[in-house]
Order: structure tokens, then sequence, then C-alpha cells
């Protein structure tokens, strides 16, 4: 469930769905078998630019401030 929500979370983001679905599954179980939840929040931003610029060719400080308003 933990991982469904994470992946709806991104739904701005439509290519993200299913990456982030199989992200949150591993980091579910991690949180689950470590109780430890800065590693999670330091893989979640490398991973998420490395995919806003290596994949998606996307600048993620502008996305967010778009997002933002």
């Amino acid at each position: 469930i933990a991982a469904a929500i994470f992946s709806v979370l991104h739904l701005p983001f439509p290519e993200l769905l299913l990456p982030t679905f199989a992200a949150g599954l591993l980091w579910t179980g991690y949180y689950l078998a470590s109780g430890r939840l800065l590693p999670l929040a330091l893989s979640h931003a490398l991973l998420a630019t490395s995919w806003f610029v290596g994949v998606l060719g996307r600048d993620p400080m502008r996305t967010l401030r778009a997002l933002l308003g």
C-alpha cells in the first residue's frame, strides 16, 4: 500500500508512476527492516535528481518551482 501511495503522489509526472512504485517497494522494505529514514531521504534526492537530469533531460529545480507556483 505504501508503494502505491508513493507512486500516486508522483502523478503530475505519469512517466514516473512505475519507477516510483518500484522504488517505493524497495524503500518500504528497507524502512521496515531498519527503521532508518535519513538514508531513504538521501537516496530519494539522489535518484530523483539523476532521473530528471539523466533520463528526462529536465532541470529538477525549474520543475519544482513551476509546480510550487
